[in-house]
C-alpha cells in the first residue's frame, strides 16, 4: 500500500515537472495519466480486500465453542463495520450462521453436563446468535464499498 502511494506521488510530481503548464495537450495527457494512476491505485484495494474474503471463505472457522464465541460475537459485534467492509457481507455471514447453527446447538448441548445448565447455556448462545442475525439486519456500516 505504501509502495503504491509513493509511486502515484512521485509520478504526480514527476508529470508537472516533465510537462509544465505549456499547452493543451500536455494538460489533456497529464489529466489522462493522473486518472489511470487514481483508477489503478483504486483497483489494487479492492483486489487486495477481494484475496482477503476469499482466503476467508476458503478456511471458515469450525463451529467450536471457544472459536465461535470469539470471532463471531467479539469481532462482529464490537468491531462488525471493519468486519464488514473488509472480509464478509452481510448475507454471507447469515449463510454461514445457518450452516452451522445445528451443530453448534448440538456441540454446545453434548458438552454441558446438568440438565439445567445445558438450557441454559444453549439459551444463551441462542439468544447471541439471534442477536448476531438482528445486528446483521438492522444495522448499516458506515462505509461498504460492495
Amino acid at each position: 500500500m505504501k509502495k503504491t502511494v509513493t509511486f502515484s506521488i512521485l509520478a504526480i510530481i514527476g508529470e508537472v515537472a516533465l510537462f509544465g503548464w505549456a499547452s493543451n495537450i500536455c494538460i489533456a495527457t497529464y489529466v489522462a495519466v493522473l486518472g489511470i494512476i487514481i483508477a489503478w491505485f483504486a483497483i489494487s484495494c479492492k483486489r487486495d480486500i477481494q484475496k482477503q474474503r476469499n482466503a476467508w471463505k476458503a478456511n471458515p472457522i469450525p463451529p467450536d465453542i471457544e472459536q465461535f464465541d470469539q470471532f463471531f460475537w467479539q469481532q462482529l459485534i464490537s468491531q462488525q463495520n471493519w468486519y464488514l467492509e473488509n472480509i464478509y457481507t452481510k448475507d454471507d455471514i447469515k449463510s454461514l450462521i445457518g450452516q452451522y447453527a445445528d451443530k453448534i446447538q448440538r456441540t454446545w448441548e453434548d458438552q454441558t453436563i446438568h440438565l439445567q445448565k445445558r438450557m441454559e447455556t444453549v439459551k444463551l448462545y441462542m439468544q447471541r446468535i439471534n442477536s448476531l442475525t438482528y445486528y446483521l439486519d438492522y444495522i448499516e456500516p458506515k462505509c461498504c464499498i460492495f
